[in-house]
């Protein structure tokens, strides 16, 4: 998947190419995974606010959040009901290089049948918006992966014949 330019996202690896939780392992046994709260911006960043969703399909086999880590800075609330992060030195998200905000840790017991569960991002109860901070200190909106149109490369002749 190609990332969305301004975009704040849940993925699955620290990367930022996968945004589907997809199983491992054997039907019993227990995944420990990471979700990663990434950035993708063309500009320096400061820190970001936001609050995560997960949601469980099914709820008789819930993730277990274990906890999170964070680059080195302040962290004021919690990721479930709405967190500001600020980082102590500028994050660089030139050329497509992810910022990564925050690094959750989960457990879930595989089942025989993978049931889904979705992450999600939406704004912090105190703001309208998704924000980061830019390296002029000022805030900027983010959109979400699910929002964000995808910027997949395009031939040149599917470029053209949109001009025929």
């Amino acid at each position: 998947m190609a990332q969305p330019a301004t975009s704040i996202c849940v993925y699955f690896d620290a990367e930022g190419t996968t945004t589907e939780l997809a199983p491992t392992g054997s039907a019993g046994a227990p995944l420990e995974f990471e979700a990663y709260v990434i950035i993708f911006v063309e500009d320096a960043v400061t820190g970001a606010s936001y609050t995560v969703n997960v949601i469980d399909e099914n709820p008789a086999n819930p993730v277990v959040y274990l906890g999170s880590d964070y680059p080195a800075g302040l962290q004021v609330g919690d990721p479930f009901t709405g967190i500001e992060v600020a980082f102590t030195g500028t994050q660089y998200g030139f050329l497509g290089t992810p910022v990564i905000v925050e690094t959750m840790h989960y457990l879930k017991f595989v089942p025989a049948n993978w049931d889904a569960t979705t992450f999600s991002l939406t704004p912090h109860p105190n703001y309208m918006d998704l924000i980061y901070g830019d390296g002029e200190g000022t805030i900027q909106t983010l959109v979400t992966c699910a929002e964000a149109v995808d910027n997949d490369a395009s031939s040149f002749g599917e470029i053209k014949s949109m001009f025929r």
